[in-house]
């Protein structure tokens, strides 16, 4: 018996040698699709970490287990998630090609673009979202009062450089809607809507002004229209964007329930405007946060368009306000507003500028401003897996040598980006290889 059961075990300590060499020797195979990033710190914005990173099909995912058919070394880069810009209006057919290419010399890959020419977005949105474009979302025409703000930018200005030969009669129910009535409210939102609108553009200035006679030309909504109109948007499904002036403007959209307001008070001001008009008191700051509104910063129009002592007392207010807002824990976004109509390439980079402004201002380190760059897009694209590295995310992202979050500066030398999965390359100098 004892002879029978030996022979059992040597027969099973053998199958059992079988099967782990078996095992052993089956290799895994390779998934040409896959690729390995490896040797950097990632950040999003939000955390960071060190450790090998897996993209497939342009999105990342767990590879741990799998062998991958390339492997990419960054040398000991520091990766970040996409930047955005969160207020601009170049991505019109005329400005397009330098535009998105400006975008992604920055790093910029997503914008929010509001009040456009429609008819000069149609040629611009099938060539969006593709590995050599930046993303984008349109709110087409805003909303305004009868000859209000941006009516006269668009007729005397525009049409004279980005939109030119076109008059009062092209603009109007395209570029601009104005609102005398109640009744006019949802004909335009129809119309916005039909042209595929991501969103709502209101503009309002100096509200408080609104029923003074000499008032026309630099006004906007009649502030009793504000309301309707967020609210009709929003049984659409379409969220609202506020431009405001005064502080009044502000405290008028928060309680209107708007989604987001496109300036701070003060970002610019006539010398007939008193600068107290321009201050945001602390419980406007807190109302703002009770609504869940979102800010967009726009700190740079001044630079061009004011005098050095109004200018010091404009900054002196932007500071004031964004101290208040952070303080109480409002959502800012970075926007610049401001870009290169005239394409003299003075505004090329405006995007950037803005959030180094920021910093300059000493309202954010290197690192807040970063990542509330970074957080941008995620509040542009709510919907989208972006701007984070976990499996399931949108596999795009910047390659830089040296942390920009230690030395601002290294926004200048982006190393290289990836955006779903493919290389954009620098278009600065001469493309620059991923692996270098």
């Amino acid at each position: 018996m004892q002879t029978v059961i030996n022979r059992i075990s040597n027969i099973s300590f053998a199958f059992l040698i079988c099967l782990i060499d078996a095992a052993c020797s089956a290799k895994v195979s390779v998934d040409e699709s896959l690729t390995q990033y490896t040797n950097a710190i990632w950040w999003d914005g939000e955390k960071s970490f060190a450790g090998p990173m897996y993209v497939n099909n342009g999105i990342f995912v767990a590879g741990e287990d799998q062998r991958p058919g390339t492997t990419i070394d960054l040398n000991g880069a520091v990766v970040t998630a996409p930047f955005a810009e969160g207020h601009n209006h170049n991505l019109m057919e005329q400005l397009f090609d330098d535009a998105n290419e400006a975008y992604l010399e920055q790093g910029v890959f997503y914008v929010k673009a509001p009040a456009i020419y429609p008819p000069a977005i149609n040629s611009v949105r099938p060539r969006l979202e593709r590995p050599d474009t930046v993303d984008a979302i349109f709110s087409m025409g805003g909303l305004t009062s009868l000859g209000g703000h941006p009516v006269s930018l668009f007729v005397n200005v525009l049409s004279g450089s980005v939109y030119e030969k076109l008059a009062f009669e092209d603009f109007a129910g395209m570029a601009f809607h104005e609102i005398d009535s109640l009744e006019k409210i949802d004909p335009a939102l129809d119309v916005i809507e039909s042209q595929g609108a991501d969103f709502v553009k209101l503009f309002m200035l100096y509200a408080e002004d609104y029923e003074q006679p000499d008032f026309v030309q630099g006004r906007g909504l009649n502030p009793i229209f504000v309301r309707p109109i967020v609210e009709s948007a929003h049984k659409r499904g379409l969220p609202v964007t506020a431009h405001v002036q005064s502080a009044y403007d502000f405290g008028i959209a928060v309680a209107a329930g708007v989604d987001e307001i496109a300036h701070l008070p003060g970002y610019y001001w006539r010398e007939e405007h008193e600068r107290y008009r321009h201050r945001i008191t602390d419980a406007e700051a807190v109302a703002t946060v009770a609504a869940g509104v979102a800010v967009v910063t726009s700190t740079l129009f001044p630079q061009g368009y004011a005098d050095d002592e109004r200018k010091a007392l404009i900054r002196e207010t932007q500071v004031a306000n964004l101290r208040k807002l952070l303080d109480a824990g409002v959502e800012l976004r970075i926007g610049s507003d401001i870009y290169d109509r005239k394409q003299t390439g003075e505004d090329r980079y405006a995007t950037r500028s803005e959030l180094l402004n920021l910093v300059e201002l000493g309202v954010m380190d290197a690192s807040m401003a970063l990542a509330t760059w970074i957080a941008t897009g995620r509040a542009i694209f709510p919907e989208r897996k972006i701007a984070c590295f976990d499996p399931g995310c949108e596999a795009s992202f910047l390659i830089f040598d040296h942390d920009p979050r230690e030395d601002i500066t290294e926004l200048l030398r982006i190393r290289n980006a990836v955006k779903q999965g493919v290389e954009v390359g620098r278009k600065i100098n001469a493309k620059i290889d991923l692996a270098s």
